[in-house]
């Protein structure tokens, strides 16, 4: 299962959401777990201090990470930015058409 940074967001702050308590079964129950790097990045950025990173960097590498293998990622992650705006739809961010 891949989960980006909302989801994670819901489980770090224990949200009792359907989310939360999803995410938190899958890890209990020993189910592999990938996240992209940039998902990892943004969490890491949202740290307030230092022992909070560390700990969240902790928590990150029990699970699979997925970086972009070559800039074609990128260029695809472009395309689709490019593609929903002419379309109509506002993208919040980069990194979720990377995602």
């Amino acid at each position: 299962m891949i989960v980006d940074t909302s989801v994670w967001v819901e489980y770090l702050r224990r949200t009792e959401s359907a989310f939360d308590l999803f995410l938190d079964a899958e890890i209990q129950a020993g189910r592999p777990i990938a996240t992209p790097a940039a998902a990892a990045m943004e969490l890491l950025a949202g740290c307030r201090t230092e022992p909070e990173a560390l700990k969240l960097s902790q928590l990150l590498s029990r699970f699979e990470v997925l970086v972009p293998e070559t800039v074609a990622d990128f260029q695809h992650a472009a395309l689709v930015y490019r593609t929903c705006r002419r379309a109509g739809h506002t993208i919040r961010s980069l990194v979720d058409c990377l995602v």
